[in-house]
């Protein structure tokens, strides 16, 4: 196991964390495809400071995929805005 890129004391947020949580999960769609969408910001942002892959993953079983089916019916309907800076590392 690593650690997630931009996990410091001085970041608002993990690469992962601001990718999926303050970017994807903002705009209205369902988790997979927020998910899929962090994963290609993440994978820009590696390829750019030339650091080895994080590889974020992820897999819906199908006992969660009901529930998970249940959130995405609930997601807001808007974008709402980013909150908090960049981690430090992608922002330069």
């Amino acid at each position: 196991m690593k650690s997630s890129f931009g996990c410091s004391a001085g970041n608002d947020w993990t690469f992962f964390g601001y990718a999926l949580i303050n970017e994807a999960m903002r705009q209205p769609d369902s988790f997979v495809r927020q998910f899929r969408r962090a994963f290609v910001t993440i994978v820009g942002w590696e390829e750019r400071l030339q650091v080895v892959s994080s590889n974020p993953q992820i897999e819906v079983g199908s006992e969660t995929a009901g529930w998970l089916a249940a959130l995405d019916a609930r997601e807001p309907k808007t974008t709402s805005a980013p909150v908090g800076q960049l981690p430090s590392e992608i922002a330069q």
